[in-house]
């Protein structure tokens, strides 16, 4: 944390001197310190701290949950080394399907299944991704990430535990408190023929 620490400080500090920067700042955390009093789930802690090495190489599959919009992207990254950043990856596939009233009523599981039976559909469909990530012998596992659009407790960087959802939605019901990386993780296994997981 340290060493992270000291990487913002030497990324910022040349910007102490810029005023309108400052008032934007303390504006920042007035707001902060507002939210925090008035519902500490807007301030919940998170684990995120480290960036991307750029070594990442593989199949990666990214969810994106929003109030709206699920959204599926396969990607494969070539890690450090290529020529330029346009050959550094490639999208593979990138499909999303609105999340409209009738699926915000799915009430627990049946959300997490409804995200799972989408994430099958464009996996089976991503032309070569069988090739790459074949089901027979050895089931090699593509690592998953996600971006969850609601309040979640953190509790390690892969882990967090279900809040409630608001914008309409009832899949948290049930689930409360339950860990989000594993209800997602279940509903995959269930449904999905290539295998993905949180990594550790």
């Amino acid at each position: 944390m340290l060493e992270f620490a000291m990487e913002i400080e030497k990324v910022f500090g040349i910007l102490e001197q810029n005023e309108e920067l400052m008032k934007l700042s303390r504006g920042l955390q007035a707001q902060y310190l507002e939210a925090l009093a008035a519902n500490e789930a807007c301030m919940l802690p998170s684990y995120n701290h480290l960036l991307p090495s750029g070594k990442e190489k593989g199949i990666y599959v990214a969810l994106d949950v929003g109030g709206s919009t699920f959204r599926v992207a396969v990607l494969e990254l070539y890690g450090k080394g290529a020529v330029s950043s346009t050959e550094a990856w490639n999208i593979m596939t990138l499909q999303s399907f609105k999340i409209d009233d009738s699926v915000k009523e799915l009430r627990g599981l049946a959300f997490f299944d409804w995200l799972a039976e989408r994430l099958e559909g464009v996996l089976e469909t991503t032309e070569g991704l069988e090739k790459r990530c074949p089901i027979s012998g050895e089931r090699g596992k593509m690592n998953m990430g996600m971006s969850w659009s609601f309040p979640v407790e953190h509790t390690s960087l892969r882990s967090g535990r279900i809040q409630g959802m608001g914008k309409g939605f009832k899949s948290m019901e049930g689930l409360l408190g339950a860990d989000l990386a594993d209800v997602v993780q279940g509903a995959c296994d269930r449904r999905v023929s290539h295998p993905t997981s949180f990594p550790p």
